[in-house]
This record gives C-alpha cells, structure tokens and sequence, in this order.
C-alpha cells in the first residue's frame, strides 16, 4: 500500500526524543518509505516546563532533514507539527505560537494527556480548543485507561470533534492485550481515525 500518511512521527534529529543524527532521522524516514508512507508530520513534543526546544533550532533541523530527504526520497512530503501536551495554558499558547503548536500549518492539535487525567479535564480541554477554533486529534489514545474502560466517553469526545490516534504496533497487539482490544474495539465502532508509527528507535 503506498501514498499513506504518518502524522505522529519523532523522526526529527537532536530535538527532545527525536533521532540522535541526521543520518538516523533519514533512515527513520527511508523505512516509512518502504512500508508506503510518502507524507510525513514531524511532531516534536511540546511540554511546559519540560520540553521547550527553541523554535528556531526546530526549524533548523527541519530544514536540514527537509533539504537530505529530498536527495534520497524526492517524492516524500514532509511537514513540521507537534505533539502539545495539554495544560491549563493550552488555548493561549496556541494562540499566542500561531500555527507552531498545530499540525502542519492547519487548526489541527497532536494533543498528549497525562495518564493519569481524568474525564473532566480531558473532556473541558478538549471543548476548549473546540470552542477555540482548534480540532483536537488525541495522541495515542490507547495508552489512557480513562479511555479504555469507557467506550461511552470515547464515543461522547469524538461526537465533540476529537479525532482519536493510536500507535501502529498497538493496533497488532506489540503493547498488550489490553491496548490491542480497545484499538479492535475503536475500529469496529469506526471512532478511530488515524494511525502512526510514532517512534522506530
């Protein structure tokens, strides 16, 4: 299968967890490219406090990968967007970054929760960046038991407009029973909306 997407990726070299070099960071890629991917989203984390890589050594590196990719892959597109990890400033950064904390120049929102949030904080920022004029995609959403164990409240974000992500090798069954079920659970019920290799490293 060719011409796939992956929205998810930490490819992107010497940012946060990101590839150590970039040979790595074009190795990373050359693999998606084999397995059919030709559009890449490269989301370096966003963490208060945690993960706050400048943005201009950002865009260096992504111009540098942008500027090798396109000797060794000539047809891969590629795009800077961001993993935003949620927080109470959310709206305001988004709005005060532009497009920096979106995905690839759009409205759309790689949104990472903490484990242990509960309902009422996922669901009242996610309505946040709704009402905001933001579309909220949640990053890897089967690693939050919230989630899992309540289909319902899946079911109740996602008619809020949240887009649900899951990692691939979640999908196959690489992180537990548990995380492969609700992803089986998520495609029967078509709430599940993209996919992503996430990390080859």
């Amino acid at each position: 299968m060719e011409n796939m997407y992956d929205i998810h990726c930490h490819a992107l070299q010497q940012v946060d967890d990101g590839a150590d070099s970039l040979q790595m960071a074009l190795d990373m890629l050359a693999y998606e490219y084999t397995e059919g991917v030709r559009t890449i989203i490269l989301t370096p984390h966003f963490r208060k406090l945690m993960f706050e890589t400048d943005e201009k050594a950002i865009e260096e590196q992504f111009a540098l990968l942008c500027a090798a990719a396109a000797e060794r892959l000539p047809d891969l597109r590629l795009y800077l967007g961001c993993e935003f990890h949620v927080n109470m400033d959310m709206i305001e950064l988004l709005e005060q970054k532009g497009k920096r904390f979106c995905m690839a120049d759009s409205e759309y929102v790689l949104m990472e929760f903490s484990g242990r949030d509960g309902r009422a904080y996922i669901w009242e920022r996610l309505y946040a960046a709704v009402t905001n004029g933001f579309y909220p995609i949640i990053a890897h959403a089967e690693r939050y038991s919230v989630l899992r164990d309540n289909l319902d409240f899946v079911e109740e974000i996602v008619h809020l407009g949240a887009r649900l992500q899951v990692n691939a090798d979640s999908v196959i069954g690489k992180n537990g029973r548990e995380e492969k079920k609700f992803c089986q659970q998520l495609i029967k019920r078509r709430l599940l909306d993209l996919w992503a290799v996430t990390r080859m490293i």
